[in-house]
C-alpha cells in the first residue's frame, strides 16, 4: 500500500509534510504526567516547586547533545552559542511549547520535549519513506535542523521571553492557560522571530530548511499560506 502510494505523491516534495504532520502531535508520553502536575500549580508559583532544577537541566542537556549529534563545524559552534547560558540557554531550559493545557506540552521544559519528539518522529518518518523506495531531496541535516528550530521564536527575542506565567485564576481555571504572551516583546510571528534570532547569531540555513520552518505552522498562520497554495501546482508522476 506503501509504495503504491509513494507513487502517487512526488516524495522529493513532502518535506513540509514530514514536518507539518508531526509539529501538531502530542507525542510525549510524559505530556500527560506533567500537565496533571501542572494542574495544581497556584498563582505565583515558581516552576522549579513542581520541576527540580535537576529536572530541567537534565532535559537542557539532552537537548544539547542531540545539536552536538547532528551539527559540525562552524554551524555547531554557533548553535551551541546561541544556546548557551548567558544567550538563549536559561529560556530554552524553562520555556513551555504552548500556553494551554489542550495545546502540547504546555509546561516548563515543554519546548524541548516538543521539538525533540518532533524531530525524532520526522527522522523516522523519512526513513520509512526512503527504505520503501522513496526519494527525499533534502539531507538529514536539512531535516533536523528545520524541525529543532521551527518554534525557536518561542524563546523570546534574547531579553523578553515569549511566553510568561498566566496570573489570572479565571484563566487557569476556565481556559486551562497557565502560560501567556508577553507585551513587552516586539511583535513578531514565531516563524519570523526564528529567522530572526538564527540571524542574530549568525547562522546560515539552506532554502530548504527555511521552507520547512516556514511549513511547520501549516494554515495557522496567513504568511504561510502562500507557500502551501504554492504547491497546487505539483505534478504527479
Amino acid at each position: 500500500m506503501l509504495k503504491k502510494l509513494l507513487k502517487i505523491f512526488n516524495i522529493k516534495k513532502i518535506f513540509f509534510l514530514i514536518i507539518l504532520t508531526i509539529s501538531f502531535q502530542n507525542l510525549s508520553w510524559s505530556d500527560d504526567i506533567k500537565n496533571f502536575q501542572i494542574e495544581g500549580m497556584s498563582i505565583g508559583d515558581s516552576a522549579l516547586d513542581y520541576f527540580s532544577e535537576t529536572q530541567l537541566e537534565d532535559n537542557y542537556n539532552r537537548f544539547i547533545a542531540a545539536i552536538k549529534k547532528v551539527f559540525t563545524g562552524d554551524r555547531l559552534e554557533k548553535l551551541l552559542h546561541m544556546y548557551s547560558p548567558d544567550e538563549l540557554g536559561n529560556e530554552l531550559a524553562m520555556a513551555p511549547a504552548s500556553g494551554k493545557l489542550n495545546f502540547h506540552s504546555a509546561y516548563p521544559g515543554g519546548y524541548i520535549d516538543h521539538v525533540m519528539n518532533v524531530a525524532t518522529n520526522a527522522y523516522k518518518i523519512k526513513k520509512m519513506f526512503e527504505a520503501s523506495g522513496g526519494h527525499i531531496n533534502f539531507t538529514d541535516e536539512e531535516l533536523l535542523f528545520a524541525a529543532f528550530h521551527h518554534d525557536l521564536g518561542k524563546l523570546g527575542d534574547g531579553k523578553e521571553p515569549y511566553y510568561l506565567p498566566q496570573t489570572s485564576e479565571w484563566h487557569q481555571k476556565n481556559k486551562k492557560e497557565y502560560f501567556t504572551h508577553n507585551p513587552k516583546l516586539q511583535y513578531f510571528d514565531v516563524t519570523d522571530r526564528a529567522f530572526w534570532l538564527l540571524n542574530q547569531y549568525g547562522i546560515k540555513y539552506t532554502q530548504k530548511e527555511q521552507l520547512g520552518i516556514h511549513l511547520a505552522d501549516g494554515l495557522y498562520n496567513e504568511a504561510t499560506k502562500k507557500y502551501w497554495m504554492g504547491y497546487r501546482n505539483w505534478k504527479i508522476k
